[in-house]
This record gives C-alpha cells, structure tokens and sequence, in this order.
C-alpha cells in the first residue's frame, strides 16, 4: 500500500504525534519512512552576525537537526522498518 512514507518534523510534539502512525503504515505495508527536518542556512536568517559565525551556527543547526533524526529513527517503534533521515 504504502512504499515510502515523508514525515516532516520540526521537533514540536504536535509533528511528532505523526512518528508512531508512520511507524504503524510502514510495518503494515512493508513500506520504510523518510524523516526531514528543514534547517535555514540562508545567510539572510543570520545577517546579524559575522561571516565565521554564521558557519559554525549553520553547521551547530545542521548537527543538532541530524542527532534529532538520527535519535528518532534509532526509536524502537522504528525497529523492523527502513528508515532514512533527510536534511535539505
């Protein structure tokens, strides 16, 4: 039924209301999970602060956002089911 299921995150409990519906599709399905979480790189989000700053909170950002997937889909409601993280 269900190849490939894409759940959005942001980290707020309302999106993570989604993890175990997914997680109960997939097993049902045989289908696997993509997990996303859009960081803001943009160098307009960060134009207060000087050039090698803006690369270390980028890359800070990009590092919590990929321990937070990376936490999600070692979550024993994932276990069985093939799941990739995504950040854009």
């Amino acid at each position: 039924m269900f190849k490939r299921i894409l759940v959005p995150l942001d980290g707020s409990e309302r999106a993570e209301q989604a993890l175990p519906v997914a997680a109960r599709l997939a097993h049902g399905s045989g289908g696997s999970v993509i997990l996303l979480q859009v960081v803001d790189v943009t160098a307009s989000s960060y134009g207060y602060l000087a050039p090698p700053l803006i690369g270390n909170l980028i890359e800070t950002s990009l590092n919590e956002a990929r321990k937070y997937l990376t936490d999600v889909r070692t979550s024993d409601m994932f276990n069985g089911v093939p799941t990739e993280i995504y950040l854009p």
